[in-house]
């Protein structure tokens, strides 16, 4: 197997083990003690604690988070996946409360490899529109609800 193709698996063991099955200690082995994410959620810290945070965030809000890669390339030490995940909003994330919505999160990963672990990561997700999906913005101006209290009464 060429080194394409064991970087993909790694990426894609990331994805199913980490993610859709939950299993943190697996990341340790997968990712390494010094990864660097380059894109990281609030507060959150860097290395292998930090990819656990990522993930747990997630599966915290969305525990029947699953993802699907669409797409996956892989050229060197570098991985690109185009993922797309289906779940359900049942645990509070990013300061909104669970709504119990239904909703599909786009996105794009980018891993550089190093020794068979995942050493950095770039992360662009459509949280734009999982925040719509979830209700802590208004779709068509991108304001909160508290922002657009109002918005439609046909009082104003």
């Amino acid at each position: 197997m060429n080194p394409e193709e064991e970087n993909k698996i790694i990426a894609r063991r990331v994805l199913e083990e980490g993610f859709n099955e939950g299993r943190l200690g697996t990341i340790e082995d997968l990712v390494s003690g010094d990864h660097v994410d380059h894109t990281p959620l609030p507060g959150q810290s860097q290395g292998v604690d930090g990819t656990k945070q990522f993930i747990a965030t997630f599966r915290g809000a969305f525990p029947d988070l699953r993802l699907e890669v669409v797409d996956m390339v892989a050229e060197g030490d570098r991985v690109v996946t185009r993922l797309v995940g289906h779940g359900t909003h049942r645990g509070s994330f990013l300061g909104v409360s669970a709504t119990g919505r239904t909703i599909e999160l786009t996105g794009m990963v980018e891993q550089r490899m190093d020794h068979g672990q995942v050493a950095e990561s770039w992360t662009n997700l459509d949280t734009m529109h999982l925040l719509e999906q979830i209700g802590a913005i208004h779709p068509a101006t991108g304001e909160t609800p508290e922002e657009t209290a109002g918005f439609g009464d046909p009082k104003e």
